[in-house]
């Protein structure tokens, strides 16, 4: 059975900016500096071999990574996907190309952490399927 997803109400580009920013000490305080994977998804501006290609990455690398992937036009927040998952997908995150946030995986606490770390804890979330 598929597990819970949490998915936010339809960001303002500064919400999206906001989340973005948040998002390396957000996944340090629930991973710890664990590595985690990150994959660019739908509609990112890449060649269709490099899609959905795990990448793994240190907390410490990921801003400059949301970085260059936005100012290279790699990743548009809102426009395109991108995937991050930590611990073997007990949490995973996707920035949506409907411009909203999905919250997943196999640990229910983990995204609820996450959700209550500002400014996700901002936004308005809705529950879809699982247990």
């Amino acid at each position: 059975m598929k597990a819970k997803e949490y998915i936010s109400e339809k960001l303002t580009p500064e919400q999206f900016a906001a989340a973005m920013d948040a998002l390396p000490l957000a996944l340090e305080r629930v991973n710890g500096t664990d590595f985690f994977t990150a994959v660019y998804g739908f509609g990112c501006n890449l060649h269709s071999d490099l899609l959905f290609v795990p990448m793994r990455l240190l907390p410490n690398q990921l801003t400059r990574f949301l970085e260059d992937s936005i100012s290279q036009h790699i990743f548009q927040p809102g426009d395109n996907d991108l995937h991050i998952s930590v611990s073997e997908g007990r949490l995973t995150l996707t920035f949506c190309h409907e411009g909203d946030i999905h919250i997943g995986g196999n640990d229910r606490l983990l995204a609820e952490q996450i959700q209550s770390v500002c400014p996700f804890a901002t936004f308005r979330w809705k529950q879809e399927g699982g247990v």
